[in-house]
């Protein structure tokens, strides 16, 4: 599953509908930092229409994709990047996110209604971490600005692992091996074939494979109930489950969800 995914908490069954990029941001400095924000619409609002509003007052942001939850109400995630010392120096807050915040705050501002609720803060460091794990090559997206590394992590929503967009990147393709109308850029290349629906795949029924007869020792969560927690309640969960804080620390949410219907028991007084 995609990082973004992952990382931000989406209720069961949300549909992402749509997906872009904003090519006119400031070129990196060196000490950039990024945010992910999940911003949750009033149910009588357009996630394309309001996405695109927010987005105009938002001198930071560098793309995002918006979509739909289950009960059909609008949400998009939005992705920013800056240059630490913006906030650092220029605005003497005490934690370098804080003008991507701030940003999203200001916006707000606009739609009263809209909230923004779960959010992911990286650091280029953090991201070529998250490159690693997926089995890229380092030697390729160590050049990556900021921008393009949350690019590749947009585009990995789209149902194409990091590993094939990073070695399209020096081919400008990221599908030669298969006919397409080629963009000339990995980015353009993913995005432009999801918009097709090309690039949909089917969702296994995880509940179906984890749903067995429970043992008698212990009732098995499963994962459906698990995907409505948080990520920092699935922590405390698995921590007070047996769990050591060392072993949880940096798993994504769907190991953690994994860990715990992996024949885990029930924490004591969750019923």
């Amino acid at each position: 599953m995609a990082h973004l995914f992952n990382v931000i908490d989406f209720p069961a069954l949300s549909r992402m509908t749509g997906i872009w990029t904003n090519s006119t941001h400031d070129a990196d400095v060196g000490d950039e930092v990024a945010l992910a924000q999940l911003i949750v619409f009033p149910p009588d609002q357009d996630p394309v229409v309001e996405s695109d509003f927010l987005c105009g007052h938002l001198p930071f942001h560098v793309g995002g994709f918006h979509g739909v939850f289950p009960d059909g109400q609008g949400w998009a995630v939005v992705l920013q990047k800056a240059s630490a010392a913006t906030s650092m120096e220029l605005m003497a807050a005490s934690e370098s996110h804080w003008v991507l915040v701030d940003a999203i705050d200001r916006a707000l501002r606009f739609n009263y209604g809209a909230d923004a609720q779960d959010w992911f803060a990286a650091t280029r460091e953090l991201l070529l971490t998250i490159y690693h794990r997926s089995g890229a090559d380092l030697d390729v997206v160590e050049d990556w600005s900021v921008t393009e590394l949350l690019w590749g992590l947009l585009a990995e929503c789209c149902n194409v692992p990091l590993v094939d967009i990073v070695d399209g990147y020096a081919q400008e393709c990221a599908f030669p091996g298969r006919e397409h109308n080629c963009q000339g850029d990995v980015f353009r290349d993913v995005f432009a074939l999801w918009t097709t629906r090309a690039l949909s795949a089917p969702e296994p029924d995880l509940d179906e494979i984890f749903d067995g007869e429970p043992s008698p020792e212990f009732k098995r969560w499963t994962r459906k109930q698990l995907k409505k927690f948080k990520k920092r309640d699935l922590m405390q969960m698995a921590i007070a489950d047996g769990w050591e804080p060392a072993d949880l620390a940096g798993a994504p949410k769907d190991v953690l969800i994994t860990l715990m219907i992996d024949g885990q028991t029930r924490p004591p007084g969750v019923q």
